[in-house]
């Protein structure tokens, strides 16, 4: 029914501005049969000069054609004053005792767009301070020009890999006696995102809803999309114990510490995965934190299982047990791991 009304709406501004083209027309026509007549009537005491001149009386004709600017006499016997582009039409239908400040307004055309140089005039559209129809085509267009600028902004923001959103639980509306609408608590979305480079891709992103205690102003988390190994909630009573969290500053601090520990994750899976592309090693099981790994190392003819903390590989078995300095070698830092196992193929 919505639409039916626009395009009704829409249809009707194209009317108006067929009928306001063709009245337009209709004027021009008007000037032009005006000046061509004024054209034809020579005085008297010219005729003969132009029998034995008929190229003057050519070229005059020519000129007087061309001239656009007239000075009709204004009643009263006021001084001449110089209408823009004023019909023939407009000036016959006039009566000869209306004030002279009706006679300005009614011998005008609207002011047209002249601001441009001519030069660059034809590059520019102007026709929508007169038509409504591309009046409203532009306003769309600059609509969503403004509105793709937006986006734009706000993925620069989240390319940091922290960000911010505003956010409203519905339950928290309530209506007043004025009809307006308050927000019994004030929500705060927290967007985190992480960049895999082995992808070359940003992976899902995580989401913390937070709620902010309407008598002490302090924000506690309502809702979350954090794996629980990670261990948000523990993360966060630690930062609250350090001090309630009362503005987004602070909750920027607990931010930082849950995207450390979901980079520390991704970077020891993308080492792996990296290791299993390049042939190193086959048969790759990761459990979703990354603390628990097991491979199989087709040249040395072993199958081994990893312990892992945040960056460290903390336990080792190989299976045989053909060589107990293999497991010895594989401990330590994660991030040279592949150089590890590389020096034990060769």
């Amino acid at each position: 029914m919505v639409e039916e009304e626009d395009n009704d709406q829409y249809i009707n501004s194209l009317n108006a501005e067929i009928l306001q083209l063709k009245n337009k027309c209709r004027v021009l026509e008007d000037e032009l049969q005006a000046q061509k007549k004024g054209v034809s009537e020579v005085p008297v005491e010219f005729e003969g000069l132009f029998q034995k001149n008929p190229e003057l009386k050519h070229t005059l004709s020519q000129k007087i054609f061309k001239e656009t600017d007239s000075f009709p006499q204004t009643p009263y016997s006021s001084p001449k004053k110089r209408p823009l582009k004023s019909s023939a039409a407009q000036l016959s239908n006039l009566s000869p005792d209306i004030p002279e400040s009706e006679w300005v307004l009614k011998t005008q055309v609207p002011v047209e767009h002249k601001f441009f140089d001519s030069a660059v005039a034809d590059l520019i559209e102007t026709d929508i301070l007169t038509s409504p129809s591309k009046r409203k085509r532009a306003a769309q267009s600059r609509a969503h020009e403004e509105l793709v600028q937006k986006v734009q902004i706000e993925n620069i923001y989240r390319m940091l890999g922290i960000s911010t959103f505003p956010v409203v639980d519905p339950s928290d509306l309530e209506g007043t006696e004025e009809d307006e609408i308050n927000i019994k608590r004030k929500m705060l979305g927290l967007r985190l995102e992480l960049f895999n480079e082995l992808e070359r891709s940003f992976e899902p992103p995580y989401y913390i809803l937070f709620k902010q205690n309407p008598k002490n102003s302090y924000w506690n988390i309502f809702r979350h999309t954090v794996p629980s190994y990670v261990g948000v909630e523990q993360m966060f009573q630690q930062v609250r114990s350090n001090g309630l969290l009362a503005n987004q500053s602070e909750i920027y601090t607990f931010a930082k510490k849950v995207y450390k520990s979901l980079l520390s994750i991704s970077v020891k899976t993308q080492i792996f995965r990296r290791t299993e592309k390049k042939e190193a090693i086959s048969q790759l099981e990761i459990d979703p934190s990354c603390t628990s790994v097991s491979f199989h190392i087709e040249k040395l003819g072993c199958f081994v299982k990893l312990k892992l903390d945040a960056t460290d590989v903390i336990a080792c078995s190989c299976i045989p047990h053909e060589n107990v300095s293999w497991n010895a070698q594989m401990l330590g830092p994660v991030v040279s791991l592949p150089d590890r196992i590389e020096s034990l193929v060769k």
